[in-house]
């Protein structure tokens, strides 16, 4: 009886060992995998602000762009405004005397303008002081009656007449041609402005559009490596737990087979079956909930809850009557029922098998 009652104790050690490990592999595994989330995050928040940065450094420099673009046209249009200003009143009086010019192109044109110029008050009196200095040249020639003389006379009115008309048509044609040149060199203007300010537009559009894409491009780098590090971080705590899990099902599969060998060890020799089983970390029998009292959850290993109960009566000589740890055979049979079997009328789990398949199956999930 000391022997059963030393197994027992023993068994139970091993069983408290166990979950004690198991426990603190849950807990490592926690702390990992929260570690490892951390740091994802703090990796991907780091990678989503430098985005921001990137992003608002790229909008930022584009506006400098187009300020510094809005400056050169506005100087551009103060230069051609000022150059403007400057020949306008040439091309003015060029084109007010054009159509002086053109009329006096043509034969009407210019009778008329002499008819004009006759008709002034100042054509008169020069024409009196031409006549009366001309009379008085005969005059002292003795010619002032004669033929000559009033031909003389006649030559001044018309002579006169024409002498005005060409200086006027003179200075008209330069005052024409001094507007042309001045409206060639605002075309010309004209031309250069809008040419300068096409330019600045077309160069700045497309610096903005480089320097945009360009902080787009280092942007979605960034997000891309933000994205990369939060995976990272879930696929590490994923790991981690998976670990701890793992490590949890082996410390508690490890007590549970070592407590069964203890008890196996003590058992009835004619139970040769049940103690070679144990023996080998095979098996452990009466897992039937039909043999156990005040069953109650401790814990979940491999999608199975782990219990904790008491022997019934008819069983106690067998299996003593110290609490036991373990799972429903009824239960492990829906989810691995190659690893329950039957010895008499009741259900028994092959623990080692069980083992197994839980530790393989966690392995493929992390």
């Amino acid at each position: 009886m000391g022997g059963k009652s030393a197994a027992r104790a023993q068994a139970t050690a091993q069983t408290n060992a166990a979950r004690l490990q198991s426990n603190a592999a849950i807990q490592v595994a926690g702390m990992q995998s929260d570690a490892a989330l951390k740091a994802a995050q703090m990796g991907a928040d780091g990678a989503f602000a430098a985005a921001g940065m990137v992003a608002h450094a790229s909008q930022y420099g584009a506006n400098l762009q187009f300020e510094a673009s809005e400056k050169a046209i506005a100087e551009q249009k103060r230069q051609f405004d000022t150059t403007t200003d400057m020949l306008s009143p040439y091309v003015e009086t060029g084109t007010r005397f054009l159509e002086d010019v053109n009329e006096a192109s043509t034969l009407e044109g210019f009778a008329d303008r002499l008819r004009k110029i006759s008709d002034t008050d100042i054509y008169s009196d020069l024409v009196g002081d031409r006549q009366a200095a001309a009379s008085g040249a005969l005059g002292q020639s003795g010619l002032t009656r004669s033929g000559a003389a009033a031909q003389e006379a006649a030559n001044i009115s018309t002579q006169l007449a024409m002498a005005i008309e060409g200086q006027d048509y003179s200075r008209k044609v330069n005052q024409v041609n001094v507007g042309q040149a001045a409206a060639a060199r605002q075309a010309n203007i004209n031309m250069g402005y809008a040419g300068s300010v096409s330019n600045i537009l077309t160069g700045t559009a497309q610096g903005m559009s480089n320097t945009i894409v360009q902080g787009a491009g280092q942007s979605a780098g960034y997000m891309n490596q933000g994205s990369t590090a939060a995976a990272q971080g879930v696929m590490n705590a994923a790991y981690y737990g998976g670990q701890g899990i793992m490590g949890s099902a082996n410390a508690i599969g490890a007590g549970m087979i070592n407590s069964a060998n203890a008890m196996m060890a003590n058992r009835q020799n004619n139970n040769q079956m049940l103690m070679s089983a144990a023996s080998t970390a095979a098996n452990i029998f009466f897992s039937d909930e039909r043999l156990k009292d005040n069953m109650q959850p401790v814990g979940e290993v491999g999608g199975l809850t782990l219990y904790e109960w008491d022997w019934k009566p008819a069983v106690r000589d067998m299996v003593g009557t110290e609490m036991t740890t373990g799972f429903k055979a009824q239960e492990v049979e829906a989810k691995y029922p190659d690893c329950v079997g039957m010895v008499g009328d009741y259900k028994v789990i092959d623990y080692g098998n069980l083992h197994k398949q839980i530790k393989e199956e966690m392995r493929e999930a992390a």
